[in-house]
């Protein structure tokens, strides 16, 4: 098997194991935005900071407050 073809293999492993986390968890694909979540971000989640979180995750990304506040209840630190 070729590297691309070994690579592709993997990633439906990764795929697979991630769609079984999200079922166990109950979370779909649409449940939450695509947005990346910075070391700062994770920080301020860290100390109990949950509103300044969501204050930066705002700024870096552009992501509504709605969306903000889903995406910082999700992480789970």
């Amino acid at each position: 098997m070729d590297e691309i073809g070994e690579l592709r293999k993997r990633i439906e492993k990764i795929e697979a194991r991630l769609d079984f986390i999200s079922r166990r968890l109950g979370i779909s694909a649409g449940d939450l935005p695509d947005y990346t979540v910075s070391p700062t971000v994770l920080a301020l989640i860290q100390n109990g900071r949950k509103n300044d979180a969501m204050r930066v995750l705002i700024e870096e990304t552009g992501a509504s407050l709605k969306d903000a506040k889903t995406i910082i209840e999700s992480i789970q630190v």
